[in-house]
């Protein structure tokens, strides 16, 4: 299996296909959906991304451990070396690559692991089936330390993300509605259309404003105050000189004359 990457009227669609209907990922794949990455943020077309899981059943469930050990070994030329004990980032999709098109997150069925580190770090709209269930189930495994984790606290409650990753419980689509970590959970045959649906309506609008709404989100994410201030005064300034921007609110400014 790979990782599929279908493009259709400024809409992206990536889905992760893995060994089985479970979609397990390993070191291969994980770079091929990198690569997408890089591929996606040069391509201006694109205006909103939909990352699912390959099938019906399930978004992801986790890390192939069946191939993990070789995947790392076959992998040597990737590790990197700081001041202390060397140690190993993983593919920047899992760490820092963020795209600035808006992603949407399409989940059914299980989503764990670096499953819903994906889900996690890489989409900004999410819309779950009833049967989804998130969670880590390392601890049960003797594996800890997922570089993402030190991020996922910022959108769970702490409390919630260390019950997860000490207990290996999981959380189902309607708890992880409940504390903010999806945005709708509908039945599982309607997940695909309702973000089709999302991405249709983002699609239509101007894409640099797309792109600096959430260049600002991520921006302030490390900034403080201030710089956020500033650096979102900036990009509106810089935005407002866009033709596809002024073209729409000039429309927008039109409806408005009429309706009123």
């Amino acid at each position: 299996m790979a990782i599929e990457l279908t493009i259709d009227r400024h809409i992206a669609t990536l889905s992760l296909g893995g060994a089985n209907e479970l979609n397990p990922l390993d070191y291969p794949l994980l770079y091929d959906l990198d690569a997408k990455y890089v591929e996606l943020a040069a391509n201006p077309d694109v205006r909103v991304v939909i990352l699912r899981g390959a099938g019906e059943k399930h978004f992801c469930a986790g890390y192939n451990l069946k191939v993990g050990l070789e995947s790392f070994k076959a992998d040597e030329d990737r590790l990197n070396y700081d001041s202390g004990p060397f140690y190993h980032r993983g593919p920047p999709v899992l760490t820092y690559r963020r795209l600035l098109t808006p992603v949407i997150g399409a989940v059914r069925g299980w989503c764990l692991g670096v499953g819903m580190c994906l889900f996690g770090m890489n989409t900004d709209i999410r819309i779950a089936g009833t049967s989804a269930r998130f969670g880590f189930t390392e601890m049960k495994r003797a594996l800890a330390g997922a570089t993402v984790m030190c991020r996922l606290p910022y959108q769970l409650p702490y409390a919630a993300m260390m019950w997860m990753s000490t207990t290996g419980e999981f959380l189902d689509a309607a708890t992880a509605h409940r504390l903010g970590y999806v945005n709708e959970v509908v039945p599982d045959e309607q997940v695909m259309i309702r973000a089709q649906e999302i991405a249709e309506r983002i699609a239509a609008a101007p894409p640099l404003s797309l792109r600096a709404e959430k260049w600002a989100m991520l921006r302030g994410e490390t900034a403080t105050h201030r710089q956020a201030v500033d650096y979102g005064a900036m990009l509106a300034a810089l935005n407002a000189f866009d033709r596809d921007t002024v073209a729409a609110a000039r429309a927008a400014v039109g409806r408005r004359a009429v309706e009123g």
